[in-house]
């Protein structure tokens, strides 16, 4: 059941049966079958709850949403006792709405966050409370102790709020990575990989009582390979942090840009540039642009984010007519790598093993890396081979970026790698933002 502590709830709001056992729920849950568990003999397990949701409880004062998918999508059920003052029950026997992978749990229209952590931080008197964010770590970087928070796109938006006095607050912003392209059968050229997002460092000063959202992009979406058309790779999204209502951005980094497609040996798809304009294919088609950032506003008005790291560059990366082993023909050149955070992807190349020609993929951007956590991020999507049964494609750079054919790593904000040889090209790996919150 549930009671009242400090006129908060403490207790579960709602119960899940599934014709085999019952789940109680206290908080919000973005990912169910994650949830840790203990079986019949006392030991350690994973919940499965094999998407059975038969039977519903909600407690009075309760309103239960239940969501098909993981984070908070696709809604299903919406159970409101909100309220009621006795318990409410919902049969849900229903094959099209007998699954559940993930629940918001409100008590009287009040969302119980999950996961939720206030720390009090090393800023005497003031706390920060982080919701709904994926992962947390501690960290030591030049001798002060910090609390990493990562958001990753998808689900519901991170909040973070701050009481007790203001405080300076680190921050890593990163846009999705743009998606490689492809290339037509009748093409003579390799596509080019897709860039890394923008990225940003800054520091955030937050006034007492005040609160943000954190909306990560996504990356860009992979591309069909076609014997009649190459296409352009799909831009990445923007990662921005925003006031409490969502409704005033006060800070944004862009989405990498989508590599060129090849159609000819003298024409090119669309390249999903930054802002979506068109790019010529003529000797090898060009690897997608890293991101801008955009506009950092004031929170508040005296005290705007600055910016540490410069990140308005946008790497280009040149048709290169390399030769390597024979002298140069016209065509049959490989796809430029993508930008990554730390450089420009390579051009393209022409190969002669002295049995054929090939177009060889150039080498990614590589990222670079944070030194709060000492990771590596936002590396560009490596360029596409021609005619080289994928031995000549064009590795992706550090920081996460996708070889041809393989996606950028989830959460770094890298490019995906270039489709090649009747293979689709590699989405872009979704976008991050980590904040530091001193400890």
């Amino acid at each position: 059941m549930s009671i009242l502590y400090n006129n908060r709830p403490f207790g579960y709001g709602a119960i899940m049966y599934t014709g085999q056992c019952t789940y109680p729920f206290f908080t919000s849950q973005p990912n169910i079958n994650a949830l840790s568990g203990v079986n019949s003999i006392g030991s350690s397990t994973t919940i499965n709850v094999g998407d059975l949701d038969d039977y519903w409880i909600v407690m009075p004062g309760y309103k239960a949403i239940i969501y098909y998918d993981t984070y908070f999508s696709g809604t299903a059920s919406t159970y409101d006792n909100t309220t009621g003052t006795s318990i409410m029950c919902k049969n849900n026997d229903s094959a099209a709405y007998d699954k559940v992978s993930s629940l918001q749990l409100y008590y009287k229209n009040v969302i119980i966050p999950y996961p939720s952590e206030t720390v009090n931080t090393s800023t005497s008197g003031v706390s920060v409370s982080v919701t709904y964010y994926r992962s947390a770590s501690n960290v030591t970087y030049n001798n002060k102790r910090y609390r990493l928070y990562e958001f990753y796109a998808g689900g519901q938006p991170g909040m973070v709020t701050v009481n007790g006095g203001s405080i300076d607050l680190s921050a890593l912003l990163i846009g999705g990575g743009g998606s490689g392209g492809t290339y037509a059968d009748a093409g003579l050229e390799g596509a080019g990989g897709g860039g890394a997002g923008a990225f940003v460092t800054t520091n955030i000063n937050v006034p007492d009582g005040n609160s943000f959202t954190v909306d990560v992009g996504r990356g860009g979406s992979s591309r069909t390979w076609s014997t009649n058309t190459g296409q352009h790779g799909d831009v990445g999204l923007p990662t921005s942090i925003k006031n409490d209502t969502g409704t005033t951005t006060l800070l944004t980094v862009g989405g990498g840009g989508g590599g060129a497609g090849m159609v000819t040996k003298s024409a090119g798809a669309n390249q999903g540039s930054i802002t979506g304009t068109s790019g010529s294919g003529l000797y090898g088609s060009t690897g997608g642009a890293t991101g801008y950032y955009g506009t950092a506003t004031a929170y508040p008005t005296s005290n705007a984010p600055y910016i540490t790291t410069n990140t308005a560059i946008q790497f280009s990366n040149q048709y290169a007519r390399v030769c390597t082993g024979g002298s140069c023909r016209t065509g049959q050149y490989g796809g430029a790598g993508g930008g990554g955070a730390g450089g420009a992807g390579d051009g393209g190349r022409e190969y002669y093993t002295f049995i054929n020609w090939y177009g060889e993929g150039g080498l990614a951007g590589a990222g670079f890396t944070w030194p709060v956590n000492g990771i590596t991020y936002a590396g560009g999507g490596g360029g596409g081979e021609w005619n080289g049964g994928n031995t000549y494609g064009g590795a992706g750079g550090a920081g996460g970026g996708g070889a041809p054919k393989v996606a950028g790593t989830a959460n770094t904000g890298s490019g995906g790698g270039a489709g090649t040889n009747g293979n689709n090209s590699g989405a872009g790996g979704s976008g991050i933002c980590i904040i530091a919150v001193p400890i």
